[in-house]
């Protein structure tokens, strides 16, 4: 089958592929879900250990309920082009929606885009858990943050050296340990209304370059908050 219908009901999809070490092609399908469909466990585990998958472009995600896409590509390997997911929310009630979708996928280098703006409770939880070589972050344009919302999302990525995230809430329960075992140096680029300034694995690394960006105007700036530079500091 060279697709899959966009919904079956909760479980509709969950494990089909798990452990499909030989599956090189997924089936073309998208995923769009709103609040009249429910919460369900619809692609949980769908590709879970295919270690031959490597492109899954032909997948877009463009809802997500309760667990939905929970473990999605866990173990995948060689996965080095992920889905296409154009939800500008992690939907509704739901929770833990993309948790743990890339466990472990540690030849992963390009994340995909993460346009949400609005999020759940555990909805990025160990998103990218083990991806050790993801090297820059989704941008993450959300400047309120949920229960645990990014907890561990980046555990374990020790090549990751560049995260823009606008968040004005203080780190606290909702980035417990999201950059834990990052990159020893790098960026980060917060939005320059946040006021927090704490340091260390809920937080930003100690050792990382502090940027600002003004999303009304897209100018980045030094940690001053005044002096224009570039998005990697560079002094313009």
């Amino acid at each position: 089958m060279d697709t899959l219908p966009s919904s079956m009901g909760s479980y509709g999809y969950y494990s089909m592929f798990s452990g499909c070490k030989s599956l090189i092609k997924s089936p073309t399908f998208t995923f769009s879900m709103n609040s009249s469909l429910g919460d369900g466990n619809y692609y949980a585990y769908m590709f879970e250990k295919c270690t031959s998958l490597t492109d899954v472009s032909n997948i877009t995600i463009a809802g997500a309920g309760k667990l939905s896409c929970a473990y999605m590509f866990s173990g995948c390997t060689n996965l080095t082009v992920p889905p296409k997911i154009t939800a500008n929310m992690s939907w509704g009630t739901g929770l833990s929606c993309y948790t743990f979708m890339f466990n472990n996928c540690t030849n992963l280098t390009t994340a995909p885009t993460l346009p949400a703006t609005k999020l759940d409770t555990s909805c990025y939880a160990r998103m990218f858990n083990g991806c050790k070589n993801l090297v820059t972050a989704p941008e993450l344009p959300a400047t309120t943050l949920g229960t645990y919302s990014y907890r561990y999302m980046f555990n374990g990525c020790n090549k990751l050296n560049y995260i823009k995230a606008m968040f004005t809430t203080t780190p606290g329960s909702a980035t417990t340990g999201w950059v834990t075992n990052v990159a020893s140096n790098g960026i980060m680029v917060k939005n320059i209304n946040a006021t927090w300034t704490n340091t260390g694995a809920n937080a930003r690394p100690a050792a990382w370059t502090e940027l600002y960006y003004n999303p009304s105007t897209g100018k980045y700036y030094l940690s001053d908050k005044t002096t224009e530079c570039d998005d990697h500091g560079n002094v313009i």
